[in-house]
């Protein structure tokens, strides 16, 4: 699974320019929007719960999501077996109701929910049986077969559940220990869930295993007492990170980087330093430190870039800081030499294409970021998400560089591709009064009012909300650019 990180922040930032992509295309799945509501209805039906912990207009992998999957005609058949219920984090902050708010903090804690997307798959009541998400090349074929593969743990999960209510002693501790054995490869690691799911979620169960195997006689005492151990030894490590929490509440960054120069030296576990050394980069970008945070990074490479999945991240760290700092050819230069390296790597090169148009279109103008932007599209095939993301690109580009001619024909190839929007049509309307063009630009902005009265009907989710009051800012900023001069 691949949960949102600091570099899907940084696309994001510079897509907030344009309406967000699923504003434009938004799932047409009905999904129920409190949990009690879900877990009430999944009761009444009899059928388990799909439970997506989602940030849309933030959360790239979660757009992902819901582009190749949720979004697909094909996945209705899940509603076969499931209640949807649909918790989208950003919207809380736009809520109201603080008791709602309690809710959803409540109902992310309940889960062991530390990233996003997440999705949970659990039983009428509540009790979850597997944890899954967005991965490379998923569509809703191969995740309605994920969903029907864990279904059918599920039920094996509830078999012995069943049996160990018909036996007693060893043989019930037995079947209990079958039972939650037929599910918990499904519930994650330590590190994924920070905590020890089947301790969590299967307490009870556990808690009556080792009782009736208090003599260890079947050795599944033993088991489940290296379980504790394991998460005990996990969460005092942990305490670490819940200290940095609380500095990043607080947006104490300095204090955050302070408090892990503090704790780096006495501790010589390297997954440990890795992870304390990552937040440290986290923390210095965010407290725009970017030479100390350039310096740090390519420390970084030194002590770890053994590791090739790594050294590619701290590339990445590496580049965005040469970017900031104003080093764009220093940057390009990087980027271009892993473009050469992947050469034989097709979705690890396309990926540094996206980054390097990324990172030059909004720290750049000008040709070296309308050729990146080319380079991108070139390497991407229509109407895939790539190519799309590409064309937004370089559209983005030209019109930095007053292009804006050339910016409408990258606009127009865009709308080839995804449809007329409302957020495109705006932007060709902005470029068409930059030339001159005023009937046509009002045109295309009346044709953009139009589509985003049919858009943003629902309203349910924060990023809508959001798109929509920044379509209608910019939407009135230019009408008053096209009101004819007396």
């Amino acid at each position: 699974m691949k949960p949102c990180g600091l570099r899907i922040a940084v696309l994001t930032t510079l897509l907030s320019a344009a309406v967000s992509a699923s504003a434009e295309s938004p799932s047409k799945l009905e999904w129920v929007r409190r949990l009690d509501d879900g877990l009430r209805l999944a009761r009444e039906q009899q059928k388990d719960v799909l439970i997506n912990f989602t940030g849309h207009g933030w959360c790239y992998y979660c757009t992902l999501l819901e582009e190749q999957v949720f979004g697909q005609p094909d996945f209705a058949a899940a509603k076969n077996d499931f209640v949807l219920i649909e918790l989208d984090y950003p919207s809380v902050a736009d809520v109201p109701d603080n008791a709602l708010k309690e809710l959803y903090k409540t109902w992310k804690a309940r889960y062991l929910i530390h990233g996003f997307p997440i999705v949970v798959l659990a039983d009428s009541h509540g009790t979850p049986y597997a944890f899954t998400g967005y991965d490379d090349g998923i569509t809703a074929a191969t995740f309605l077969k994920e969903l029907a593969a864990h279904r059918a743990r599920r039920e094996a999960r509830d078999r012995h559940l069943a049996a160990a209510d018909n036996t007693e002693g060893a043989a019930r501790a037995r079947e209990l220990h079958a039972a939650i054995e037929a599910v918990a490869p499904l519930l994650g690691t330590l590190t994924e869930r920070e905590d020890d799911a089947v301790l969590v979620f299967y307490a009870n169960e556990v808690d009556e295993i080792c009782r009736l195997d208090a003599d260890n006689a079947c050795g599944l005492r033993a088991v489940y007492d290296r379980r504790r151990a394991a998460r005990d030894a996990y969460l005092s490590q942990e305490a670490v990170f819940r200290e940095l929490d609380r500095f990043k509440a607080k947006e104490s960054y300095p204090d955050a980087i302070a408090y892990i120069d503090s704790v780096l030296p006495n501790v010589g576990d390297s997954a440990m330093r890795w992870r304390l050394q990552s937040a440290r980069q986290v923390y210095l970008e965010w407290d725009h430190q970017y030479a100390a945070a350039l310096a740090h990074v390519r420390q970084l490479i030194a002590e770890f870039g053994q590791n090739v999945e790594r050294l590619d991240q701290l590339r990445e760290r590496e580049e965005f800081n040469l970017f900031k700092l104003g080093q764009v050819d220093e940057a390009i230069a990087s980027c271009d030499r892993r473009i050469s390296d992947a050469r034989d790597d097709a979705a690890k090169r396309l990926r540094v294409l996206h980054w390097k148009a990324e990172m030059v279109t909004s720290h750049s103008k000008g040709e070296s970021a309308i050729a990146a932007c080319r380079e991108y599209r070139s390497a991407s095939t229509f109407p895939s998400d790539d190519w799309q993301l590409a064309t937004r690109f370089w559209a983005i580009a030209l019109q930095k560089d007053n292009r804006h001619a050339e910016a409408i024909e990258r606009w127009t190839d865009l709308m080839r591709a995804s449809g007329p929007v409302s957020g495109t049509l705006l932007q060709i309307a902005r470029n068409q009064q930059a030339i001159g063009s005023l009937e046509d630009a009002r045109r295309s902005l009346d044709q953009a009012a139009e589509k985003a009265k049919k858009e943003f009907q629902s309203l349910e989710r924060h990023e809508q909300r959001e798109a929509l009051q920044r379509f209608s800012e910019q939407a009135a900023e230019l009408r008053k650019l096209l009101q004819p001069t007396e």
